[in-house]
């Protein structure tokens, strides 16, 4: 009696299990990696219930919740011979920094500066931490993770120039362990991407430091329209809905007129020209996705060497998932693949 309601039981539940399962994924914009859908929807139940009654959570709120999501879902990483926090010189006073190398021994390796993503107001050095594990095992190279100013306590251009000052104090900072300033690079994911486009930028314009090669994850590249393709398809429940976007620019870019600078969309530079080779990394399922690859034609254009990879059936943050995601370690290796060969490695 019992293996036989078990026999009609264990069919049924597998069967509405599928069912859930593919109910998460399969959508009529386009099909999310079964392990993508699960995880979003573990990040939907752990919203606090003040956000999913519709309140709107104060910035403290926001701030709080991402440094625990990165506790809970983007922690760990490679295992660093060398973590420590350093401070470099900025415009408005000290920069936190932090240094991370998978090796102490005496062997110079390159750098590379990272920027951590969060709509320009949210995130920091400890949410991205897994991140740049990854990035300097991987690419066997030195990662400063840069602490830069957030909006909107510091808006436009307040990021940008933190980001430029550490990458100068890179550049001549020579007693770093282990680090070679001679062969530089950046990187950033999101928000992070926007300001590693924008110091590309910026040392150009500036005759500023030598970067060897630029590593873009969903760069935002645009901040005067959401009218692209990406936002009307992936706008709403995929991650990063295009509210949360409209929002960043509110508190980055608060003067409609900045938001047309080129440090601010690197999209509309009037020469992309002379940059750095670039690897950029879209997310499908990203309401991001078109201005990252925007971007990419636009560097092609210009003669700039591009990687472009556009990652099917994942969704925006899909890089911090390190632990989680096989895309994610993925992407990883792509970057690292250039940052090496850039470096001659």
């Amino acid at each position: 009696m019992i293996l036989g309601l078990v026999v009609v039981i264990v069919p049924l539940l597998v069967l509405y299990l599928v069912l859930r399962l593919n109910r998460l994924r399969f959508r009529p914009e386009g099909t999310l990696d079964l392990r993508v859908a699960v995880v979003m929807k573990l990040l939907q139940r752990g919203k606090p219930s003040g956000s999913q009654a519709g309140e709107e959570p104060s910035l403290h709120q926001q701030r709080r919740e991402l440094e625990s999501l990165s506790r809970r879902f983007a922690g760990g990483g490679p295992r660093m011979d060398l973590e420590r926090d350093l401070k470099a010189p900025g415009p408005a006073g000290p920069i936190p920094v932090r240094h991370y190398s998978p090796s102490s021994d005496p062997e110079r390796r390159p750098i590379l500066l990272y920027l951590h993503g969060g709509s320009f107001a949210l995130g920091s050095i400890d949410t991205h931490g897994n991140v740049c594990r990854a990035l300097a095992s991987a690419a066997g190279c030195s990662v400063l993770s840069v602490g830069y100013r957030l909006a909107p306590e510091h808006p436009y251009p307040a990021a940008v120039e933190d980001a430029y000052a550490a990458l100068c104090w890179a550049a001549s900072e020579c007693d770093l362990p282990g680090a070679d300033p001679e062969r530089l690079a950046v990187a950033g994911d999101s928000a992070g991407g926007t300001l590693a486009a924008a110091v590309c930028l910026m040392a150009r314009d500036r005759r500023g430091p030598r970067i060897r090669h630029q590593g873009l994850v969903y760069p935002a590249t645009d901040s005067t329209t959401v009218d692209r393709d990406s936002y009307r398809l992936y706008g709403q429940e995929y991650m990063l809905d295009t509210a949360q976007v409209l929002w960043a620019r509110e508190q980055y870019l608060p003067n409609l007129e900045d938001r047309s600078l080129p440090y601010a969309s690197p999209l509309l530079a009037p020469s992309h020209a002379g940059l750095p080779p670039a690897t950029i990394v879209t997310a499908e399922l990203d309401a991001l996705r078109d201005e990252g690859r925007a971007y990419a034609e636009a560097l092609q254009r210009a003669g700039v060497p591009v990687r472009y990879e556009c990652v099917p059936g994942v969704v925006h943050s899909f890089f911090s998932a390190q632990r989680f995601l096989p895309q994610a370690r993925r992407a990883v290796r792509t970057i690292a693949e250039e940052l090496k060969s850039s470096w001659g490695t």
